[in-house]
């Protein structure tokens, strides 16, 4: 059963002449966007959405796991990251990912047919640049930029490459902003995918400042997969400093 977070999440608000829309999604089958064109930025987050770490360990649902275990430690969050991050690094450079939905590929190759701007926009930082190039080239996902650049937000870089923006842990909301200003785009309707609800909240607010018509999509194809997530199958995946199944992990402590 998919999570609900908020009754199907379906709102309907309207700003001026803008028009926002979210929704809770359980398939990307379900995205439904009349007559994309050359007017439309269509966004897609990365992990847990298009990508799947194939083990516990590296996986989304493991970062925020770690992160837990580390914040209920008393450490700060500046700790936490200088805990963490080297570790998730470290993790994503060896693992192999899979689609979660293999008609991710034809609809985002769809939307780019029909002239809409197709960009992925991660949480992940600037040094997965390259493993995360593998990661979508390992399931034929593509956006069509080819251009490299940086800039900071709030001091932190943010990186853009081939058409993903790396957020860095920052506000996803802000990041597109200024992903916008810099190549003085003026979409008429943004399109956001994301599994976290927070996440298509901040482009939301976004597009709500700027005017611009927002159709946000809550993802919960993975909703019960993390909800089963074991801890302690990704701790001996990294106790053995390599990426091992579920099941050898799971005979470890069985």
């Amino acid at each position: 059963m998919r999570i609900k977070i908020i009754v199907c999440m379906v709102l309907f608000i309207f700003n001026l002449s803008a028009a926002a829309v979210v929704k809770d999604i359980s398939s990307v089958d379900e995205i439904n966007i009349n007559n994309p064109s050359q007017n439309d930025l269509i966004v897609f987050d990365l992990d847990n959405t298009i990508i799947q770490a194939k083990q516990s360990l590296a996986s989304d649902q493991w970062f925020r796991g770690y992160w837990s275990r580390l914040k209920s430690q008393g450490l700060s969050d500046d700790k936490i990251l200088e805990e963490i991050i080297p570790v998730y690094n470290a993790a994503q450079n060896v693992t192999d990912v899979q689609i979660v939905e293999d008609s991710v590929v034809g609809l985002i190759n769809n939307f780019k047919t029909s002239g809409a701007h197709v960009i992925g926009l991660t949480a992940r930082n600037h040094e997965l640049i390259t493993p995360t190039s593998r990661h979508l080239k390992s399931v034929d996902v593509t956006f069509e930029s080819s251009e490299k650049y940086s800039h900071l937000i709030n001091d932190v870089p943010v990186f853009i490459s081939n058409g993903v923006i790396y957020a860095n842990g920052q506000n996803k909301g802000d990041c597109l902003q200024e992903y916008i200003s810099k190549h003085n785009m003026h979409p008429q309707r943004i399109v956001f995918i994301d599994d976290s609800l927070n996440n298509v909240i901040n482009v939301k607010t976004f597009a709500d400042k700027n005017n611009i018509d927002f159709i946000g999509y809550r993802y919960g194809y993975l909703d019960q997969k993390v909800m089963q997530f074991d801890m302690n199958i990704a701790d001996v995946q990294l106790e053995k400093l390599k990426i091992i199944s579920d099941e050898h992990a799971r005979q470890h402590f069985s």
